[in-house]
């Protein structure tokens, strides 16, 4: 019985439990292997497989890590490494065309003749979208256009260059078609209800699902304390634009083919910042400053009239009363905002951590919005076919709300004012004077929000790549109604059970749980006509 070769050897992938035999080669005998005795020596030629290598750069000559190198025909393709450098084996031929293709960046072609070569490739980044890469609504990155979903993608990085931008639905807002956004609020810190392609049910909210780097988070539209009976928060902006690197929006129930009949109403995929690596430390400074202001409030709001127990038609309007007494309704608000990140790579590890802190105020006294962030990234790759990364992010603040409708509003109370009560306590407004407003009443919501994750991505050979995202979102809010004890001053204007104050707490935790693994196996079918086989796995779970 002859003995195995023992040139020959297994390559063999342990994934998952599972063990699967991918290749069994035996190596050719060298032209030196000794022949056996009383025999001529047998020459036996090496085999040399044509290979392709380079690197690929930025037009700042930054390495560009990740980047898809492929034979255009063929099934051979390669990422780079945090060098930019590439090698692409066994490939034979003539006139062979290397395509390479990078998320922001414009895809590049070159044709080689036949032999091994060297190439350098420099990309530019996206000015036409037409070849750009996304990962919303597909198993692993692909061009957008070979995507039979209707996909959005906005910029978010140069969006920010361009304008200031205060929060996420500010910045899809205009620039995303079909994508419907409606402001609960006017006051700061108060949210926007999203909805894609208009509101498809009248009892059930409409919102699409929202993904942080691949992991759920809780998106809920209609959080926070109760005002006049209705929530006005929404958690999608806890997510601070500075820290956006893009926004994929797929449209319509065909998201639900990956993520499940809850994205029937859309789903948004938020990409946030990375490191490059092979790039030096970066600091980046940015501060904004704006008001919050009411345009022309006596212009505004209307003057009242009414007619006096002597028959003489008053007139009143409560913002031109208020400044002849040198008070004011509602004041210039301050908003600011200050954002402080670092990034940078070193071999195979690159990182990212950025904080924001913010303070808005609003046109009310009581309206204003103090939060902090940190957003801290890292990447790198244990080997040149496994890319692995880890997030975390940490939103803390307490955001204080004022009333806008009933009688408790000094809006309501202006546009309602009364010339017969112009000489009484009130002033002439409706309840009471905005001093009094403002001063019998405290709502608020402390947040503490915690999101971590983790991200294996590996590719086995030139066809096969696998991806794992597991992560969790908590949120903790603290939602407080006061209606403070009010001294004599005031409790005038209430009744006696209103005047004895109150307080109203709703506690709410919510957890969100991801796990989510799918596989990619690419096949050339003939020249020009490729197909992608993808199989996967979710595993979504909410505790409150």
């Amino acid at each position: 019985m002859p003995r195995p070769s023992p040139n020959a050897h297994v390559t063999a992938l342990l994934w998952g439990g599972g063990l699967a035999v991918l290749a069994a080669t035996a190596a050719p005998a060298l032209a030196d292997s000794p022949a056996a005795p009383g025999t001529a020596p047998t020459v036996v030629p090496r085999l040399q497989a044509d290979s392709i290598t380079g690197t690929v750069a930025d037009t700042r000559g930054r390495p560009v890590q990740g980047a898809r190198v492929l034979v255009v025909g063929t099934s051979t393709t390669v990422l780079t490494d945090p060098r930019g450098r590439f090698r692409l084996t066994g490939v034979g031929g003539t006139d062979r065309t290397v395509r390479v293709t990078a998320i922001g960046y414009q895809a590049q072609s070159r044709t080689i003749g036949a032999g091994s070569a060297t190439l350098a490739f420099v990309l530019s980044e996206l000015s036409v979208n037409l070849d750009e890469v996304v990962v919303t609504g597909t198993a692993g990155t692909v061009e957008r256009r070979a995507v039979g979903n209707a996909i959005t993608k906005i910029d978010a990085r140069g969006t920010l260059e361009r304008m200031p931008v205060t929060d996420v639905s500010q910045l899809m807002n205009g620039r995303a078609s079909n994508v419907v956004l409606t402001a609960n609020s006017g006051m700061a810190g108060a949210g926007t209800k999203v909805n894609i392609r208009g509101r498809n049910s009248l009892a059930l909210t409409g919102a699409p699902l929202v993904y942080v780097d691949g992991i759920r988070m809780d998106a809920a539209q209609a959080s926070g304390p109760a005002i006049q009976g209705a929530n006005v928060v929404s958690r999608l902006n806890d997510i601070n634009p500075a820290d956006i690197e893009s926004i994929e929006i797929i449209k319509g129930p065909a998201a639900a083919t990956l993520y499940g009949t809850e994205a029937s109403n859309g789903v948004i995929q938020i990409i946030t910042k990375s490191g490059r690596a092979g790039e030096k430390a970066r600091l980046n400074f940015t501060a904004d400053q704006g008001t919050n202001e009411f345009a022309d409030p006596a212009g505004r709001i209307p003057t009242n009239y009414a007619r006096s127990p002597q028959g003489q038609i008053l007139s009143f309007n409560a913002v031109d009363n208020e400044r002849t007494l040198g008070n004011s309704i509602w004041r210039t608000g301050q908003f600011q905002r200050y954002a402080l990140g670092i990034d940078g790579g070193s071999g195979p590890v690159s990182y990212r951590v950025g904080g924001v802190l913010q303070d808005d105020e609003g046109i009310d006294l009581n309206n204003r919005q103090q939060q902090s962030s940190l957003r801290a990234n890292l990447q790198f790759l244990p080997r040149p076919s496994l890319t692995a990364r880890l997030d975390l992010g940490v939103v803390t603040g307490k955001t204080s709300f004022a009333p806008q409708e009933g009688a408790g509003a000094p809006l309501f109370s202006a546009l309602n004012a009364n010339p017969l009560t112009a000489g009484s306590p009130s002033r002439g407004f409706f309840a009471a004077p905005p001093e009094v407003l403002y001063g019998v009443n405290d709502v608020f919501q402390l947040l503490q929000r915690t999101t971590v994750s983790a991200q294996l991505q590996h590719q086995l050979g030139s066809r096969f790549t696998q991806r794992l995202n597991i992560g969790s979102d908590m949120v903790q809010e603290n939602n407080q109604n006061i209606v403070r004890r009010m001294i004599p001053e005031q409790a005038r204007f209430y009744s006696p059970a209103v005047a004895a104050g109150r307080k109203d707490v709703q506690l709410r935790d919510a957890r969100t749980n991801t796990l989510d693994y799918s596989a990619t196996y690419n096949a050339t079918l003939r020249d020009g006509l490729s197909s992608q086989t993808s199989v996967g796995a979710q595993y979504f779970g909410r505790l409150t």
